[in-house]
């Protein structure tokens, strides 16, 4: 999930985030090895952190939020994934310029 550039208007509620939970079936979550969450914000941190009482632990260990996209580079092929270039433009603000 990359959370780059959402403001108040259009990242998503808290009720959005627990009906895509809902939707997935058991067989699917169990099989999801990692949720990567990009640029998180602190009111995604704590949509998140009131979710657990409706998600199970297991799942929760499978979360992790990524301040820098050169971090997330360290767990998944930056050639097998699709950043959008604002993600970049983002970081680049956020972070400072790196490598990419």
């Amino acid at each position: 999930y990359i959370h780059s550039c959402c403001t108040s208007e259009n990242q998503p509620s808290y009720g959005w985030m627990k009906q895509v939970y809902s939707i997935f079936n058991r067989k699917y979550k169990k099989n999801l090895k990692k949720l990567y969450v990009v640029h998180p914000s602190w009111v995604v941190k704590t949509v998140l952190w009131f979710a657990q009482a409706f998600v199970s632990k297991k799942f929760w260990r499978k979360v992790t939020y990524v301040e820098r996209l050169f971090d997330l580079f360290d767990h998944v092929d930056r050639n097998e994934t699709v950043i959008p270039e604002f993600s970049f433009e983002e970081d680049r603000k956020i972070n400072g310029e790196y490598a990419h």
